[in-house]
């Protein structure tokens, strides 16, 4: 799983995280040509619920759409999201010369691209009469008979998927290099199996100025080597100098402090 800013997200398999290689600032999952997979999002805020677009290989995979995701909460994405749902899962798939031909090559093949925002929290009300005015302290806003939701933005929930239409508020910039990372020329992301997931609607308040971006590359192959079953948190490593186990949170031996292998 990776953490950041508040949110985890995680790669799962059949309902079970991938682990994560982390080399030189680049966080890996390496998974098997043709497996299924999803993805886990994790709200730590105690009080806000973050607004969530994926992109895969470039591309968004929401349809336009945001992903709320509930305080101290979690929702998972299965698949494509598509007008009448997520009915296709991801596939991870080699990219063949014939692949490659036919869709092209797109920098950000094999990319899991990850932005948030969280909403900005709120402060109590401060109510006064005569004449009746209610104020919100975090907007600073005035109005007769009640409060004002001003352009608060609106969208769908899972715990929830953002409407594109009226996702607003705040402009940050949202350019994060991934010219740094690894070069990943064997994978990317099609629809594999059948799914079922549905959203439903839910509104979305003023959101936090600040965008947060998290990437995971996927490999099908370590070198030249082609991965034969996906590597989970809960698969344990082996010392290569004294033979006993760790979980696969760990980086080095507990016992001589030999470096574990990472696969």
């Amino acid at each position: 799983m990776v953490y950041c800013a508040g949110l985890v997200v995680a790669v799962q398999v059949s309902g079970k995280s991938a682990r994560e290689v982390t080399t030189s600032g680049d966080t890996k999952v390496h998974l098997p040509f043709g497996t299924d997979y999803s993805l886990l999002f994790k709200n730590t805020k105690p009080k806000q619920r973050a607004v969530v677009s994926v992109s895969i290989d470039g591309k968004d995979v929401l349809g336009g759409s945001r992903i709320v995701v509930p305080a101290r909460g979690a929702t998972d994405l299965k698949g494509f999201l598509d007008d009448d749902g997520v009915r296709d899962a991801f596939r991870v798939i080699e990219k063949t010369k014939e692949v490659s031909e036919h869709l092209g090559n797109d920098p950000e093949d094999g990319l899991i691209r990850v932005e948030w925002q969280f909403e900005v929290e709120r402060k109590p009300f401060i109510v006064k009469t005569e004449p009746l005015k209610i104020r919100r302290d975090w907007d600073d806003y005035w109005t007769m008979g009640g409060p004002v939701v001003g352009s608060a933005v609106r969208g769908f929930t899972n715990n929830g998927m953002l409407d594109e239409a009226t996702f607003s508020s705040y402009s940050s910039s949202r350019d994060v290099s991934t010219q740094g990372m690894s070069k990943n020329e064997s994978v990317v992301t099609a629809r594999g199996g059948d799914v079922h997931q549905d959203f439903e609607s839910v509104s979305v308040d003023y959101l936090e100025p600040e965008v947060h971006v998290a990437v995971i590359q996927l490999f099908g192959k370590e070198g030249e080597t082609v991965i034969k079953k996906p590597i989970l948190t809960r698969v344990k490593l082996q010392c290569p100098s004294c033979g006993k186990s760790w979980s696969s949170t760990h980086k080095f031996c507990g016992s001589c402090s030999t470096k574990l292998p990472s696969k």
